[in-house]
C-alpha cells in the first residue's frame, strides 16, 4: 500500500501490475483491490491502465513481428487518444482530469511502447477502433452497487444471467461490462451466487482474504467484517485463493459440492459443512448451532436491523442454538431468554437485554 501512483504510466512500468491484469504468474489480484481500497481517487487511472494492457493483449499475436510501419500507427492511435484527453474533462466518480503536462505524456507513450516491444504483439487492429470511437463512455468505466440493507435480504439478477441472494447488511459492487469483459465482483457480507456457465470468463468473488473462482455453479460466500471469511460450495467446483497483501505464494484450494473454505487471521483450511442448514438463511431462516452469544447478537442486528445493547453480568461462554424462520424479533429474544436468564427491551432500532 506504499503506491500511489498518480499516471497511467506508473502501472504500465510496474512489472506486478502487468502480470496481474495479464493473469502471468502467481500475482496476488487481492493486493490491487486493497490498493483500490487506500486510494480510490486513483480508480480510473488504474483501470484506464488496465484497460490498455487487456485490448493490447487481446491482440497479441504470436510469432509475428512488430514492423516500425506498426509502431508509427500504434502511436497515432496513443497520441489521439491523450489529446482527447487534453481537451475534454471526463466526469465520472472515478474519472480523473489530468492537466496537460507533456511529460507525463510522453511518459505515457514511451511506456505503452516499451511494454510492447517486450511482448513482441502486434496489438494494431483493436486499439485503432477503440481510440477513434467518441470517446470512451463513462459507463465503462462506472461502478455498479447492489445492496440490501439491515434487515432485509434482496434477490439480485446480474447482466450474466447470474442470481444472487444478498443477506442482511451485505454489499456487492462490480464494473460496468460485467458478463462481456469480465465476470469479477467484490462482496462484503453474504451472499449465495448461483452462476451462468461462461466458458470464457471466469466468475471471480473477492471476499475480505479470498478469491473465488468458478466457471458454473453454485456456492455461498460469508465475509463480515471482524469474522472468518468462508465459502460453501452446493454445486459445480470452485477455486479458493488466500490473498495476503505481500508477494508470496498464492495458498489455494478447490472445493467439491459439500465442502467449504475458511479463512481467518489464523487459518486457511477447506472442511465439510451441513448443506441442510447453510442456507436456510436464503429461505428467511434463522439458524444457530452452538453459537457463542456475541456471534447470534450480531447476527440478530444485520438480521433485523437494530442496534443491541447488552447489560448487566452475561457469562462469556454462554452459547445458542436454534432455528426461526421468518419469526420477528421480540419471539427470537423471548425464545432465547428462557435459557440465559435475561430481560429486553425493544425501542424502535433499539434493542437493550438486561442479564439478571
Amino acid at each position: 500500500m506504499d503506491k500511489p501512483y498518480q499516471h497511467i504510466a506508473d502501472f504500465l512500468e510496474d512489472e506486478s501490475f502487468r502480470d496481474w491484469v495479464l493473469g502471468k504468474g502467481n500475482v496476488r489480484s487481492l493486493y490491487w483491490e486493497n490498493w483500490l481500497k487506500a486510494y480510490p481517487d486513483q480508480a480510473g487511472i488504474l483501470f484506464d491502465a488496465k484497460e490498455i494492457l487487456q485490448a493490447l493483449e487481446r491482440e497479441n499475436v504470436e510469432d509475428e513481428q512488430w514492423h516500425n510501419a506498426d509502431q508509427k500507427r500504434l502511436l497515432s492511435s496513443i497520441n489521439a487518444s491523450i489529446d482527447r484527453a487534453e481537451d475534454r474533462p471526463l466526469k465520472g466518480k472515478f474519472r480523473e482530469h489530468y492537466p496537460a503536462r507533456a511529460h507525463q505524456f510522453i511518459w505515457l507513450k514511451v511506456s505503452v511502447i516499451l511494454l510492447l516491444m517486450v511482448a513482441g504483439a502486434a496489438l494494431i487492429s483493436n486499439l485503432d477502433n477503440i481510440t477513434h470511437q467518441d470517446g470512451i463512455g463513462q459507463e465503462e468505466l462506472a461502478w455498479v452497487e447492489r445492496e440490501a440493507l439491515p434487515g432485509e435480504k434482496k434477490k439480485v439478477f446480474l447482466p450474466d444471467g447470474s442470481s444472487v441472494v444478498l443477506n442482511a447488511a451485505s454489499k456487492l459492487r462490480y464494473r460496468a461490462g460485467f458478463g462481456t469483459a469480465h465476470r469479477d465482483i467484490i462482496l462484503s457480507g453474504e451472499s449465495y451466487f448461483e452462476v451462468a456457465s461462461d466458458s470464457l470468463l471466469p466468475f471471480r468473488v473477492y471476499s475480505g482474504t479470498l478469491m473465488t473462482e468458478a466457471m458454473g455453479t453454485a456456492f455461498n460466500v460469508s465475509a463480515f467484517e471482524g469474522e472468518a471469511t468462508e465459502v460453501k460450495l452446493v454445486e459445480g467446483k470452485v477455486k479458493v485463493e488466500l490473498q495476503p497483501e505481500v508477494n508470496a505464494e498464492v495458498d489455494r484450494i478447490y472445493l467439491d459440492p459439500g465442502e467449504q473454505a475458511l479463512a481467518s487471521s489464523e487459518v486457511f483450511a477447506k472442511g465439510k459443512f451441513d448443506q441442510r442448514t447453510a442456507l436456510l438463511w436464503t429461505e428467511g431462516t434463522l439458524y444457530f448451532d452452538d453459537q457463542p452469544l456475541a456471534d447470534v447478537i450480531k447476527a440478530l442486528e444485520r438480521w433485523y436491523g437494530v442496534t443491541i445493547k447488552a447489560e448487566g453480568n452475561k457469562h462469556s461462554a454462554l452459547r445458542v442454538s436454534g432455528e426461526f424462520h421468518r419469526d420477528n424479533l421480540e419471539n427470537v429474544l423471548q425464545s432465547i431468554s428462557y435459557s440465559f436468564d435475561f430481560d429486553f427491551n425493544i425501542h424502535q432500532k433499539e434493542v437493550t437485554i438486561q442479564f439478571n
